[in-house]
């Protein structure tokens, strides 16, 4: 058996962070549904392309995913939305704080028709910023691209802050149903990726800090 079989998440995510750990959760089981606005993620037409709207990038990052195509901004897509929140055990989101509220579907509204999801949002900088954020700018602030041994700036050909973000999404929505395999309860999950850039200057700080 699967670990997560049996597991409902809706991920709407549109970036990388998001997207890989929608897909790790796919990997473990859990039966995922990718939303897209009717144009299709972004991330459809990165390079290289398979074929025309269609990249690599997209296929690695959504395997193991169904999908469903809407527009947020009309009633019916939101109504549909709200429908298949009503029966998942997991929501992953990646938009900027607020921007779901607008909607109906900022945590405290969509708690209140599930009580037990797992809401987990993945920011730039948490939801007390509003400010866009890139790897690149991300890593910078944190220091993790001065790591070369001469004190030179290097950038890594991984997203660092990225993909770390969504293994620590992964990890505590896996930690958030367990939680609630003992409350019956649900809970909001606030991931960003300046937070996981810095945590994993853990060594770093310390050595420099004393």
């Amino acid at each position: 058996m699967a670990l997560l079989e049996g597991i409902k998440v809706i991920d709407f995510s549109k970036w990388l962070p998001g997207q890989y750990c929608g897909m790790l959760l796919g990997d473990y089981g859990a039966d995922v549904v990718k939303i897209e606005d009717l144009q299709g993620d972004a991330t459809r037409r990165f390079w290289p392309e398979k074929t025309k709207g269609m990249s690599y990038w997209h296929l690695m990052l959504n395997r193991n995913k169904r999908g469903v195509a809407l527009n947020l901004k009309k009633d019916g897509g939101r109504d549909l939305l709200l429908k298949l929140l009503q029966e998942a055990d997991v929501f992953l989101e990646g938009f900027r704080p607020g921007y779901l509220a607008r909607y109906g579907l900022d945590y405290a509204s969509v708690h209140k028709i599930n009580p037990r999801l797992v809401y987990c949002s993945i920011t730039g900088f948490g939801q007390e910023s509003h400010k866009p954020a890139h790897d690149l700018n991300v890593v910078g602030l944190a220091g993790l691209n001065n790591l070369d041994d001469v004190g030179r700036a290097c950038v890594s050909e991984v997203q660092v802050s990225a993909v770390g973000s969504g293994l620590n999404a992964l990890s505590a929505i896996s930690m958030a149903l367990l939680a609630r395999e003992r409350t019956g309860k649900g809970q909001w999950l606030d991931v960003n990726l300046y937070a996981t850039a810095l945590s994993m200057q853990v060594t770093g700080i310390s050595a420099l800090w004393g």
